[in-house]
């Protein structure tokens, strides 16, 4: 009876071991993924693995997935398709992956969220769970901020010009054509550097600035003397709410056959 028991035991743990390897084995990404959808790249992961994708198509719509490769983990695969993007994912325990745009989640508490836990082995990483309110205030700031321009004096006769370099606020890059202007009238475009310059009467001016892509955003600035004001922007990302598609069928007149008319939908 004790070697039944102990082979029937044997067995067991035999057999959840093979499971166990064949899911890791199974989950383990092969492909070549060149020029795909995301859609249909997920797609294909779906059919020949275990995880299971949620995402959001305004978003992901228009991302190309250009990978190939053998024998990857998923998360190696997912930090290979997403290098130089502003999209994020996490696994949850049970395979399945969350694809996010700009801000990132967790699909786990941290241990001792809820009091400290003695129990625990390890320190969880830091997330920093108000990122994305962090820089939307950082914006906000920026905006309502007033810039002294010059070195402050009582003589505000005359003009001054103000100058620096538009940026892309995420990549760094300079912003090429992006309009800065003022109310009084004036306005610039930046060069083919981001550079501008502008000469504005002394005194409290507000500035406009906006870029095709990229967000507007404004700053207020008091104007004693020549000075710098770089700038950056960020890039804004529109969500399609509703895509209509028609058909349009041409067909022969019969009064005219060499003319062709368009029916009313």
């Amino acid at each position: 009876m004790r070697v039944f028991c102990l082979y029937s035991l044997l067995l067991f743990a035999f057999i959840s071991i093979s499971n166990y390897a064949f899911g890791q084995q199974r989950n383990l990404v092969n492909g070549n993924f060149n020029n795909l959808t995301f859609t249909k790249f997920v797609s294909q992961i779906e059919s020949e693995t275990d995880y299971h994708f949620y995402y959001d198509l305004l978003y992901t719509d228009s991302l190309t997935v250009n990978a190939v490769v053998e024998g990857k983990t998923m998360n190696k695969v997912l930090d290979e398709v997403f290098t130089g993007t502003n999209f994020h994912y996490a696994i949850d325990p049970f395979n399945n992956i969350f694809i996010t745009h700009v801000r990132e989640i967790l699909t786990r508490l941290p241990a001792g969220f809820f009091g400290t836990d003695s129990s625990a082995t390890h320190e969880t990483g830091k997330f920093d769970y108000s990122a994305y309110e962090k820089k939307e205030l950082k914006s906000k700031l920026a905006e309502d901020k007033v810039y002294v321009i010059g070195i402050k004096t009582t003589n505000l006769q005359g003009k001054a010009t103000i100058s620096g370099i538009i940026r892309d606020i995420n990549s760094g890059e300079p912003i090429i054509g992006a309009s800065i202007s003022s109310i009084s009238g004036s306005a610039v475009i930046s060069d083919q550097l981001g550079n501008y310059s502008i000469s504005l009467q002394k005194g409290r001016h507000e500035l406009k600035i906006q870029s095709v892509g990229m967000k507007k955003t404004a700053r207020h600035v008091m104007l004693y003397s020549d000075g710098k004001l770089n700038i950056e922007l960020e890039e804004s990302i529109t969500s399609l709410k509703e895509v209509v598609c028609r058909n349009w069928i041409l067909k022969p007149s019969r009064t005219c056959p060499q003319s062709w008319v368009k029916p009313i939908l």
